[in-house]
C-alpha cells in the first residue's frame, strides 16, 4: 500500500519575511529571516554564513525548495519562534510563559547567544515567573546554569513539593534520572533525620565525673534530647521541624535534669561544634556528586 505524499511545508504567518534572504524549515513551517540579524545574535549562525561559500552548497536557503532544515531534535517550532522573538526583539511586558524562556535558554545555549541566556535566566529567576524548582534544577543541569542547581536542588530534597512538573518532563531525557535522586535523596534524609532523633550526639564528659554519674548524665542527655530536640527533628508539619540554622539556639535552651552542669556545658559546646545538624548538606552533596555536572 503506498503512502500518502508528504504534507508541503507552509509559510510562518508571522515570521515569513517579503526582505528576507534565508528560509528555514522546522517542523512543517517555513520562516524567512535575514542574514545579517541572525549573524549579528547568534554565534553558530554568523559562523556557518561565513562558510557559506565553501562547506555549504549556494542554494542552502536560498527559497522554499531549498530551506535550510532545523531537525526536530534540535529545535521544534516553539522553541523556533520563541528564539525568533528575541533576536528580533519582539519581547511583551512580563512577566513570560516559562516555556517560551525555557525555549530562549534552550536555543541560545545551544547556538551562542549570550544575551538571550542572560535574559531568559533573569526572568526565570523573577519572582513573578511560575518556575517550579523541580523545572529549575531539571534547566539548571540541561542549559548549564550553576548557580541554580544547589539551591533549587536543597528545596525539592528537604520541603514538600508537588508531582505536577512531571508532564512538562516527560520528553526529557533527565526527567526520570532528576525524580529518581530526588525521590531516593529524601529518603535518605528522612533516615538521618529519625536517626538523628533517637540518637543523640554523644556525651562530653567532665573529667571529674565519675563512673556512676557518666551513666547518669548519659541517660540524662538521651532522653532530653529525644523529647525536646528529636521531636523537633522529626514533626509532622514542616513548619515547625527544627532546622539546621536553629539547632544552636535550640541546643543552648536544652534543660537536662539529672547531668552534671559541668559535662552539659561541654557536651552543648561540642554538639553544636560538630556536624550532627550538616546531614541535609552530606546527602544532597553526595547526591548531585552522582549527576554529570
Amino acid at each position: 500500500m503506498d503512502l500518502p505524499p508528504p504534507t508541503p511545508p507552509v509559510r510562518s504567518l508571522e515570521f515569513y519575511y517579503t526582505d528576507g534572504n534565508v528560509v528555514f524549515q522546522v517542523s512543517n513551517v517555513l520562516y524567512r529571516l535575514h542574514k545579517s540579524v541572525l549573524a549579528a545574535r547568534l554565534d553558530l549562525f554568523g559562523r556557518m554564513f561565513m562558510m557559506s561559500n565553501g562547506q555549504r552548497q549556494p542554494e542552502d536557503g536560498q527559497d522554499d525548495n531549498h530551506a535550510v532544515q532545523i531537525d526536530d531534535g534540535i529545535a521544534v517550532r516553539e522553541d523556533f519562534e520563541a528564539l525568533i522573538k528575541h533576536i528580533y526583539g519582539q519581547w511583551t511586558a512580563p512577566p513570560y510563559p516559562v516555556p517560551f524562556l525555557l525555549s530562549v535558554l534552550k536555543l541560545s545555549t545551544r547556538w551562542g547567544s549570550e544575551d538571550g541566556r542572560e535574559r531568559a535566566i533573569y526572568y526565570l529567576g523573577d519572582r513573578s515567573t511560575n518556575f517550579s524548582n523541580l523545572l529549575k534544577f531539571y534547566a539548571s543541569i540541561k542549559y548549564n546554569v550553576p548557580q541554580w542547581t544547589r539551591p533549587a536542588f536543597d528545596v525539592l530534597v528537604s520541603t514538600d513539593w508537588k508531582l505536577g512538573d512531571l508532564p512538562l518532563l516527560a520528553c526529557y531525557d533527565l526527567s526520570l534520572e532528576i525524580v529518581d535522586l530526588v525521590i531516593k535523596t529524601r529518603d535518605i534524609i528522612s533516615r538521618e533525620q529519625r536517626r538523628l532523633a533517637t540518637l543523640p550526639p554523644p556525651v562530653s564528659h567532665h573529667e571529674n565525673c565519675g563512673r556512676h554519674q557518666r551513666e547518669k548524665c548519659s541517660e540524662a542527655w538521651m532522653a532530653a534530647w529525644i523529647l525536646a530536640i528529636g521531636r523537633k527533628v522529626v514533626h509532622v508539619d514542616p513548619l515547625f521541624q527544627l532546622q539546621p540554622y536553629q539547632a544552636a539556639d535550640a541546643i543552648r535552651g536544652l534543660v537536662v535534669p539529672g547531668m552534671s552542669k559541668r559535662c552539659l556545658e561541654l557536651t552543648v559546646e561540642r554538639t553544636i561544634e560538630g556536624d550532627a545538624f550538616d546531614y541535609v548538606h552530606k546527602v544532597s552533596t553526595a547526591a548531585l556528586a552522582k549527576l554529570s555536572l
